[in-house]
């Protein structure tokens, strides 16, 4: 952790939220964040609301912003012969209809909807039609907000006591 701090220091930057790759965490993850003084974490899935990190009946002063498995495009598009669950060769139509699915319950519910994307997984012409769509439908709705993780955790963090 420190080396990548130290080279995102040398670039000017000061990251305050964290997202574990493959949302993997251990023991030590939430401890680290909190000595190194990052905000939010979005590794989890538990809910779709934010919530405070707890470990072993201890709250940090980060806020999670939950997402979900079926809401990254790797769940669906990234292909490996192992393990057997990266099916990787889906359909935008199925993915499509899985996110807009998702999308109607936390619009409905008032939860949060928060994809995961990556550059070389998302970026062929038919996911990208793909997310354009799925931006056009969101966007249909009233109300609706496109931010920035980080702002979800200050209006979190602003709402509690």
């Amino acid at each position: 952790m420190e080396r990548g701090l130290e080279a995102l220091a040398r670039h000017g930057v000061t990251p305050t939220g964290y997202r574990s790759p493959s949302w993997e965490l251990s023991k030590a993850t939430f401890p680290l964040l909190a000595e190194y003084g990052f905000r939010y974490d979005s590794s989890m899935l538990a809910r779709d609301t934010p919530y405070w990190v707890e470990l072993d009946d201890r709250r940090f002063d980060i806020v999670e912003v939950p997402s979900a498995w079926e809401l990254t495009d790797s769940a669906h598009f990234l292909f490996a012969l192992n393990p057997t669950y990266l099916v990787g060769m889906s359909a935008p139509s199925k993915v499509e209809e899985i996110w807009r699915g998702d999308f109607d319950g936390a619009y409905e519910d008032g939860g949060l909807f928060v994809l995961t994307l990556h550059p070389q997984i998302i970026g062929r012409h038919h996911r990208m039609r793909l997310l354009d769509r799925t931006i056009r439908y969101i966007q249909r709705h009233e109300n609706v907000r496109f931010v920035q993780i980080h702002q979800i955790a200050d209006e979190f963090r602003a709402q509690q006591p």
